[in-house]
């Protein structure tokens, strides 16, 4: 039998056993009649009945129809171009009958990396292909975050979180929000830098590391100096210091210099540690992980129904006028760090003791719809921000996570956590 076939290169079996390609001659057994199939990707399969007699020449000569399939493909951006098996096919954009076998289709666009993929259609099944191509800036940024690990332990034993967020967000409170003070002005702010926050506040301990000497001192009759316990009155600057130190420890460059006995925070901003933005410090406590911004450091509303932080509370009603009404965390002064679980992984962002923040102090009234990128805070200032709430407060106005503070001297309340910039 004299087997050939339009196109060539078809597979044969003869009851269902291979047989090579077309073109082919066959010996096959006489007297009985064989099934001859013809099969090629992208086109339907043929079937033909064969019978040869003894000594008999046969031809047979098959035309294989094309069989089709839909894809659908979307790329982006919209006026990118394709080839199709290396054949230019105008907009990549569009709605493509192919034959069932595999294609290559090529996508490209003047300064941007082109993409290659293989499809393979199907009778009665449409695919969908959807291509984004990217500058080599984009791809270069891509292969380093997905080289930046998640979790970092820093040479002071702190584990820090990476923070990648994404989008805008609102800072600041309404003015309808019950304990809302008047410097906390609503801000549209983006942060678009990937970040790394510290998953707990600075301890006693991981502080004398790099000051010995550290006192954190007595309040309300119960000391503030246990190892495990967060570092307090310690000033802006010296927790500047503590970053930088920790920075050669891991030898990274310094996120502040010191000129004329002052922390000066470096411009443009290192991958040092250093203490967290406002905007940070806010992304995370109010909005990392959740769909609407919260406003206490627990679930519902004031006061807390049960254990939720270290807040002024039964224990120092002695003492403090404002407490929360029938509260009791179990802390009389500040709690060893890391004790009360937070949203995504961190600790004690509202009670405890509150947080030096890397901004000086400023308001911002009127920025509600001006969009702010990275921000920092003023070059210069006075005070510095203070966020969170601490063991000495428990009114509502100060429980709440948008609630702002400031100062320029150290307190017995007021310590601070790590930050740096992840690239």
């Amino acid at each position: 039998l004299s087997v050939s076939s339009e196109p060539n290169g078809a597979t044969i079996s003869v009851a269902d056993n291979f047989h090579g390609t077309t073109p082919a001659t066959l010996s096959l057994a006489s007297g009985t009649e064989l099934t001859v199939r013809l099969s090629k990707p992208g086109y339907r399969q043929v079937a033909r009945q064969v019978s040869l007699q003894p000594q008999e020449t046969q031809e047979l000569s098959v035309s294989l129809p094309p069989e089709y399939g839909v894809v659908f493909v979307t790329a982006r951006p919209a006026d990118a171009s394709m080839k199709i098996d290396g054949k230019p096919s105008g907009e990549a954009t569009r709605r493509l009958r192919l034959t069932t076998r595999p294609h290559t289709l090529s996508f490209s666009k003047p300064g941007y990396v082109s993409q290659q993929i293989t499809v393979t259609p199907r009778v009665g099944v449409s695919k969908t292909v959807d291509v984004t191509l990217k500058t080599q800036a984009q791809l270069d940024s891509a292969r380093k975050a997905a080289s930046t690990p998640a979790l970092l332990t820093t040479a002071g034993g702190q584990q820090l979180r990476l923070i990648r967020p994404g989008g805008s967000f609102t800072m600041g409170a309404s003015r309808r929000e019950a304990g809302r003070r008047a410097n906390e002005s609503t801000r549209l702010v983006q942060l678009e830098r990937p970040f790394y926050l510290a998953e707990k506040e600075v301890s006693n301990a991981q502080f004398r590391r790099f000051r010995a000497a550290h006192n954190s001192g007595m309040a309300e009759g119960v000391s503030l100096g246990g190892d495990t316990l967060p570092v307090v009155n310690v000033s802006w600057a010296d927790a500047a210091r503590y970053c930088n130190w920790l920075s050669d420890q891991d030898r990274l460059p310094h996120a502040y210099h010191e000129t004329n006995g002052k922390m000066v925070a470096a411009t443009p901003m290192t991958t040092g540690y250093r203490l967290p933005t406002e905007a940070e410090w806010a992304f995370v406590a109010r909005k990392l992980g959740r769909q609407q911004p919260a406003r206490y450091p627990w679930s519902g509303q004031y006061p807390p129904r049960s254990p939720s932080g270290n807040f002024a509370d039964a224990s120092i009603a002695d003492t403090l006028a404002d407490t929360v009404p029938d509260y009791n965390d179990g802390f009389r002064g500040a709690a060893p760090v890391g004790s009360f679980a937070g949203q995504s992984g961190f600790h004690d962002l509202g009670g405890n003791v509150a947080e030096w923040m890397h901004d000086y102090y400023a308001v911002y009234p009127g920025m509600a719809n001006t969009l702010v990128t990275d921000p920092g805070g003023p070059v210069t200032g006075d005070h510095h921000v203070v966020r969170g709430s601490s063991w000495r407060q428990g009114s509502i106005a100060e429980l709440r996570l948008s609630y702002r503070d400031y100062s320029r001297e150290p307190r017995p309340d007021l310590g601070f956590r790590i930050a740096r910039y992840a690239e």
